[in-house]
């Protein structure tokens, strides 16, 4: 059945004619299939769940792309996307704003990657589930390129801070109020403790 442009049509209920399902098309042939069972799809006529929403797409972690979007009313820039990229083989969750940014959390069989604004690498877990802070290749259980903070969580200041410089790693310990206490100087040849200051 087809209606000419400007034309409406009110009924009660649409039924398929038979078991091989309903569509409903646009001019352009995309539309809705609902099979026989109660399985809904979209870009797809043999849809396998409930939902399935079918779109060959690239995860890009600067550009908004998801099969599916999540958003309010007012502003529909604003929202979650949810999808597979079809051409690098993994699922992801991005929160995006176009207007901003985009942060998104990749889900691989290779990989497990966060990213924040501007879609910077922040941490990945490994396929041997090795943790990387800072690093893509992460070569131990955790592995963090940069300088760690150990706090004190009932204080405003960290107490022990690891780091390296000039080739030479650092173990400082501070007090309660952030003075320099005591220091773990390790080299290639030797270790060197300091005394408070």
């Amino acid at each position: 059945m087809v209606f000419p442009n400007g034309s409406s049509i009110t009924v009660d209920a649409i039924i398929a004619a038979s078991a091989s399902g309903l569509k409903l098309y646009d001019d352009g042939g995309n539309g809705i299939f609902v099979k026989d069972g109660r399985h809904v799809g979209i870009g797809t006529d043999s849809p396998d769940e409930l939902l399935h929403l079918a779109q060959d797409g690239a995860d890009d972690s600067n550009a908004a792309f998801g099969q599916l979007a999540i958003s309010g009313v007012t502003d529909q820039t604003k929202r979650l996307l949810i999808g597979y990229d079809t051409t690098n083989d993994h699922g992801f969750l991005q929160a995006a704003d176009e207007a901003t940014a985009f942060k998104n959390m990749e889900y691989g069989g290779s990989r497990h990657i966060f990213r924040t604004t501007a879609g910077t690498e922040r941490m990945r877990i490994s396929p041997g589930g090795n943790v990387g802070i800072g690093t893509n290749s992460p070569e131990a259980k955790l592995h963090v390129k940069g300088v760690i903070h150990v706090a004190d969580p009932a204080l405003t200041r960290y107490f022990i801070e690891v780091f390296s410089s000039g080739g030479v790693g650092f173990i400082d310990s501070y007090d309660s109020t952030g003075n320099d206490y005591q220091d773990l100087v390790v080299r290639a040849d030797d270790f060197i403790f300091e005394g408070q200051g």
